[in-house]
């Protein structure tokens, strides 16, 4: 189940850059061949590129795809390399949470106001819904991992 949604993850990632490529591409054909650029193309591609960040936050925490420098390990055991990894799972998922927390009254305040983007008046609740969504993921990915085993590359 897992891994279904983690490749789900990724083909949604796969089509919406290539959804991003084609617009932009579109708009630059457009644009330089019939001096006729397409209206609220950087409205879209800056509403998918905040999507794409935060889901690819989710799905690098899902697949403990982040860079981590391997000082401590050399010189300890293996178990507290464990303990010192969740720990810091455990801190990452609470600052996290605590971030999407942060987020829910930015979110209300521009739905309150009514803000939106300049060309096809998109609301910025959009915005701030894909900050909610990723952190928020990404601390229920964190605090699932504490309670999983080791990944496999690391048994």
């Amino acid at each position: 189940m897992t891994r279904a949604i983690i490749r789900l993850g990724h083909g949604l990632v796969a089509i919406a850059i290539a959804a991003m490529i084609a617009i932009t591409l579109v708009d630059v054909v457009a644009r330089g061949l019939f001096n006729r650029p397409i209206v609220g193309v950087v409205d879209v591609i800056e509403l998918s590129m905040i999507w794409l960040t935060m889901l690819g936050i989710a799905l690098a925490w899902a697949e403990r795809a982040h860079i981590v420098v391997d000082i401590i390990d050399t010189v300890v055991s293996p178990r507290i390399v464990r303990r010192l990894d969740q720990g810091a799972r455990l801190v990452t998922a609470a600052v996290m949470g605590y971030l999407a927390w942060l987020a829910v009254p930015l979110l209300e305040g521009v739905a309150d106001f009514g803000d939106t983007t300049m060309n096809l008046r998109l609301p910025l609740t959009w915005f701030w819904a894909a900050i909610i969504f990723g952190y928020g993921v990404s601390c229920l990915v964190l605090i699932g991992s504490l309670f999983s085993g080791p990944p496999a590359n690391e048994t």
